[in-house]
Order: C-alpha cells, then structure tokens, then sequence
C-alpha cells in the first residue's frame, strides 16, 4: 500500500490510521522484519515516539539478523568491549535478532553445551535498517538504565564521552551504573566532573565528588578528582583521600595547594600524616614560603631531608631556629653527619643556643676531632673558648681537643686564649692527664716545666687495653729491653714519657693484653731527641743538651762555657737543697 501510494492516494490515505495503529502495535513488541523496517523507516514520526517506547525505538533501529546454518548453535553471544557482562540472544529457524550498537563488539555462537565460535562456524549479520534521523526521536527520552548504555553504545566513534547540558543526566547514571565496566566508568566520571567545574556547576560539582567512592577509583583516576577537589574547595574531603592513599603520583602542585589553603584556614594540623604530605610537596619542588614555615615548624625526617628544608627556608629568609636545634640534637642520637653541619650549628648559635644542646654538640665534635682523628671546624673551638670565658661546664675532651687544635692545627691567623688554655692545662694536670702536644704550652703555665726535659710517646688502640713499652737506648751496654706500662690518658689513647738527651736513640715496641693474657706485639719504632730545644730559662737538661750539640760541632770553646755555667747552677742547687732523708738522718 506504501509503495503505491501514489497511484491510490485516496485508498491511502484512509488506510493510514491502521497501518500506523499496526505499527505502533509491531514496534510495542519489539518486532523487526525487513517489511517493518520499510515501514519504521517511512511511516515512523516524532510525535508517535514517546517516554513509553524509545527503549523499543531503540532496540528495532540497531536489529541485525543473524543467520546461521549450523544446527548445533542455539544462541549468539555479544560481547561489547564497555559492558560488564555479555548478551545472550536465543536463535530460532536459524536465525536470530541480535540489536548490535556501535561497532565495538564482537559476535560468539554458542552451542547448547555453552561452546562457543567465532570463525570456525559460518554466520551472516544483516542490519535489518539504518538508524538515520528516527534515533534522533528517540534520544531525548532516554536517561538512565539498560536503555541508556544502549545509546551510549550506540554513539561510541561519534560524540561519545562529550558531555553537554543535554545528556549530563545520562552520563552520570552510566558513571554508576554496574552494566559499565570499571574502566569506562571512571573515564565517565572524570568527564563528568571536568564538565561541572568548566561550566561552574559548584554545586553539582561538590554533590558528586562528595558522592565518589575513592575505592573504586585507580590511581590514576583518584589523583585527577583529587586535583579537581581541591580546585573545587573540598579541602577536608581531599586531605582524607590524601592521607587514606598516600601521595604516589599525586601533582605536587596540587598537594602545595591543599596545604596552603588549610594552613591560610588554620585547618592543617601538626599530626604526622599532614607533615609527611605538606614535604611530599617540597621534596617535589613545589614549596613557598607558607609550606616552609610550616615545614621547619614541625617537619621531623632525616637528616638530609631535613638539611634541604634548612637550605630552602634559608634561602627564603625564614628563622630555622627551631629546625635547626632538631638537626643538631638528631645528628648527636644517630651519628649522622652532613656537610652543612657547622652553617647549621652557627645559624643556631646566632639565635641564642640552649646550653645543653649546644655543650652536647661541641662534646661529640670535640670527641671526633680529638679520639678519632676528624678534622674539625676552627668555629668549634672559638665557641668552646667563649663557653669557658662564660665558666659554663665543659667536659674534657672539649678541653683536650682545644688544645690540640691550637698546639698542632690552628691557621696562622688564629691566636690561643692562654687565659683560657692555661685553665684547661691546670685542670687536666691535676688529674693526672698529659699528651705531647702540652709541650707546646711551656710558657704559657709554669707547671709545664715539669714535663720540659720529656720526650713523650703516643699509642693509640681500644679503650681500657692493657698497654706496655719495651724499650731500649742503642748506646747502651745492656743489650736486655726494659718494660714500662703506659698510662691511658683518656679513651684507648696511652702515654708513657722518656728522659732522651741529644743524640740518643730509644728503640721501643708495644704489647697488649690478648687472649689468655698472652702479650701481643702491635706496634714498633724508634724515637730520638731532636736538635731543637725550646728555651727553658737555662735549665740544667737544656744546658747538657747544648753541651753534647757543641761537642758534636767540635766547638770547645762554647762547651766550655756551657760546662762552666752548669757546675754553677749544680753547685747553687745542692747548697740550696738537701734530700729529706739525709735531714732525718741528721736528727
């Protein structure tokens, strides 16, 4: 009747209302037939498709026919790459009406015991019609459910994933709904919510974020709504994210505005998981001045993590008083060291030093220096030097290595406080304890004379051994070593003294007590008296060593006088004084 309608236009015309009631009535059921699909196809308008069937639009404008002629296939199988699950279609008379949307599918035949074929059993798809404009009356009318995927489907390679102010509502039923595959979903989602906040939709913005689940979300996905959280103000939301799944692959830039925003409110908290997050900023670079004051405030990492918000707040012109005195005092508990340790120790000095962390640090540098041989810093000393002027309690090795570094180390322009030294000398003396290097202090301390005819060897090994000298003079008739235990003078460091006059030569080994109180030889040497002899206002051990160096010379004249001026003072000092013993004898 359709195609002849020209020739019985008025025959047509009264059969119109019943071919579209007929129509109307096929397309309720879901039915499609070459025939119908030259009926859908012309007679189908806009006004006869409504909320109550574009579902059944839908399906009839995306019908395929498959034919197949094997008589072990029961059903056809489509599987689409966005959907969750597959679709099962039953096959009759051997063939089926499969709606086949897009083109993002793929086509199985199953046999009753659920074998399935893809190439092996041959199969024909015939689209039964072209969609054309009729999808377009449909559309509207689908918003949500199975329906709504089919369109999507059906758009995929056109618009699909181009959200506008028409389809926002089905997009965001397809974010939540389980036909939809993880993976598309979350693009869904993100789509979604790059649409609200391009267009201020604040509100919108907020209710779906708010209504996200982080869990079902990847990494990847979680980390771009974050972003977007925090563009959007929801701070707190975006912090617990934070903190429930860490920073991996987070944009510092992002987390560095986070942090400010929450710090400007008073918001962000001084507990371990926000300092951790505010330095996963920094430590990526993205710092400002907010973040690092923050940072030194609080921030408690390693050492050189530390060290790098100490260079950065520096930098910046921040007081790291604070930071700094955590440095120091963890440097002390674990033994690291880095090479910044002094800036940082003096940048602590110039905003006034607790006396505790700051005598425990000159302790441990002083240790260092001076029992392990590190070279130390000449702003050490000068800070124990002021202590001392300060009469703030030091322990001895500050007053050891502060000695040694001057005797041994000082540069030239560097000057000791004999005030100083000569209190430290005293102090040491009058427990007993002496190293060569006191030598060098003869005149700043009268009671270093005693030690002015003493030639003094040093031994090093670990503390509380058991340490002897044998020693012998090359000159002497006795062949035979004697022995002299060392006295140790502070931790594994051992001292023994020697009376050596020009020209004389001492050969010496150490042993130590090892196992089984068996002596074991560790160290061998000879040590001999130099030429040069610091003036000790004419001493009488002075006066032989000169003696012998004339005789050396073969200059008589001098060894003459020398001599002469010895009998003199040997004469002087045994009028003077008598032994004891002989004035008790007297009696």
């Amino acid at each position: 009747m359709h195609e002849h309608r020209e020739d019985y236009p008025e025959l047509y015309e009264s059969y119109v209302p019943q071919i579209e009631k007929y129509l109307m009535v096929q397309l309720d059921k879901g039915r499609i037939s070459r025939d119908l699909a030259y009926l859908y196809k012309n007679m189908l308008t806009k006004q006869m498709v409504d909320a109550a069937n574009a579902s059944k639009v839908l399906a009839v404008l995306h019908t395929s026919e498959i034919r197949v002629t094997d008589k072990r296939i029961c059903s056809v199988i489509v599987v689409y790459d966005k959907c969750e699950r597959e679709m099962r279609y039953p096959v009759t008379d051997e063939r089926a009406y499969v709606p086949l949307y897009g083109s993002d599918y793929a086509v199985l035949l199953a046999d009753h015991d659920d074998n399935r074929y893809a190439t092996t059993v041959p199969f024909s798809n015939v689209k039964m019609m072209l969609p054309g404009k009729l999808l377009s009356f449909a559309s509207p009318y689908i918003q949500k459910g199975k329906e709504n995927l089919d369109l999507f489907l059906s758009d995929l390679g056109k618009n699909a994933y181009t959200i506008t102010m028409d389809n926002v509502g089905r997009y965001r039923d397809l974010a939540a709904s389980d036909l939809v595959r993880k993976k598309c979903r979350d693009e869904i989602r993100n789509n979604l919510v790059r649409f609200y906040y391009d267009n201020d939709f604040t509100r919108q913005l907020t209710e779906y974020l708010m209504d996200i689940d982080a869990s079902e979300l990847a990494a990847k996905e979680r980390n771009e709504i974050l972003e977007l959280m925090v563009m959007g103000g929801l701070y707190d939301r975006a912090l617990s994210w934070l903190k429930d799944y860490g920073t991996f692959g987070v944009d510092p830039k992002t987390v560095l505005r986070l942090c400010g925003r929450m710090i400007d409110r008073d918001q962000y908290p001084p507990t371990q998981p926000e300092i951790e997050i505010a330095f996963y900023a920094f430590n990526n670079g993205k710092y400002d001045e907010q973040l690092l004051t923050y940072l030194v405030r609080y921030f408690e990492g390693t050492i050189k993590e530390m060290r790098n918000v100490w260079k950065a707040a520096e930098s910046f012109g921040l007081d790291t008083y604070s930071l700094c005195e955590r440095i120091l005092i963890q440097m002390l508990y674990s033994g690291s060291y880095i090479g910044e340790k002094i800036a940082i120790y003096k940048e602590y000095v110039h905003s006034g030093p607790n006396t505790d962390v700051e005598t425990a640090f000159l302790t441990q540098n002083s240790y260092d220096s001076f029992v392990h041989g590190k070279v130390a810093d000449g702003y050490i000393f000068t800070r124990i030097e002021k202590l001392a002027l300060e009469n703030v309690p030091l322990q001895d090795v500050c007053k050891l290595a502060y000695l040694r570094y001057y005797a041994t180390e000082k540069k030239a322009e560097e000057e000791v406080n004999e005030e100083v030294a000569a209190y430290f000398l005293k102090g040491l003396m009058d427990q007993g304890v002496f190293f060569p290097f006191f030598k060098e202090y003869e005149d700043i301390l009268p009671d270093m004379y005693q030690f002015s005819d003493k030639t003094m060897l040093e031994y090093r090994t670990a503390p509380g051994k058991h340490c002897t000298v044998h020693y012998r003079l090359d000159n002497d008739s006795d062949n035979d070593y004697k022995s002299l235990e060392m006295m140790e003078m502070y931790e594994g460091i051992f001292v023994c003294c020697f009376v050596l006059f020009f020209g004389e030569q001492l050969q010496y080994y150490i042993t130590e007590e090892g196992k089984d109180n068996a002596e074991v030889a560790t160290e061998s040497g000879t040590i001999s008296k130099s030429d040069i002899v610091k003036d000790s206002s004419g001493s009488r051990y002075n006066l032989i060593n000169d003696i012998m160096i004339g005789e050396t010379l073969q200059d008589y004249e001098t060894v003459d006088k020398l001599m002469q001026e010895y009998y003199q003072k040997k004469n002087v000092c045994d009028m003077l004084f008598k032994p004891i013993m002989e004035e008790k004898d007297e009696y």
